[in-house]
């Protein structure tokens, strides 16, 4: 599903979903540009989807130029990015001028997969992009091997230090492997653990 155009929006209630959908390059699930809006709320779901190709992005939810909020019970899980080469954000990709709140809901059971490349599990954030966390659980692979979202290569052998729970492709690198709890605010303008980043 392609959501784009300025002053547009989709909003996602009750128990709506989007699911095992396929997207090639970013999406896999939902892509939201061009200055629109997303909302996920309720009990509303985006899961089983996949984004595939070379480098892929966002297997549950791309944000590009465009703002995503998520919050109540709402729930992005079991997607998949897999990329050839690269992928980024089994979750959400957060991309250049895009703006993800997340106000609550769960991020969990996600996965990036890539031969070359493969960061951010639950959500990837470009250096330009926004993450403002003020609630709601993002599951990592660190310390949670049943919900948690994970990065893997092309071989399905778990990675190290690329964000299973969350990756800021920021200078220096900010990023997290476990999981990030419902007290757990973060944002991409805060940087070590007391931000919720990992050093």
């Amino acid at each position: 599903m392609i959501v784009g155009g300025n002053n547009s929006a989709f909003i996602m209630q009750g128990s709506a979903s989007v699911y095992s959908n396929t997207s090639t390059i970013r999406g896999g699930g939902v892509q939201v540009g061009g200055g629109a809006a997303f909302i996920m709320e309720d009990d509303s779901s985006v899961h089983n989807n996949n984004a595939s190709g070379g480098t892929s992005d966002g297997g549950g939810v791309s944000v590009f130029n465009a703002n995503f909020t998520m919050r109540h019970n709402a729930a992005i899980r079991d997607n998949t990015a897999s990329g050839s080469t690269t992928s980024f954000g089994g979750g959400v990709n957060v991309g250049t001028l895009g703006n993800f709140f997340m106000e609550g809901g769960t991020i969990s059971g996600n996965i990036s997969r890539g031969d070359i490349n493969a960061n951010g599990g639950g959500v990837y954030i470009e250096n330009n992009g926004n993450f403002h966390k003020t609630g709601g659980i993002i599951y990592g692979w660190g310390d949670n091997q049943t919900l948690g979202n994970v990065t893997r290569n092309t071989n399905n052998a778990v990675l190290s230090n690329s964000g299973h729970t969350a990756y800021h492709r920021s200078s220096p690198v900010k990023r997290r492997e476990n999981t990030a709890g419902e007290n757990q605010n973060m944002n991409t303008a805060q940087t070590g653990s007391a931000g919720g980043w990992l050093p």
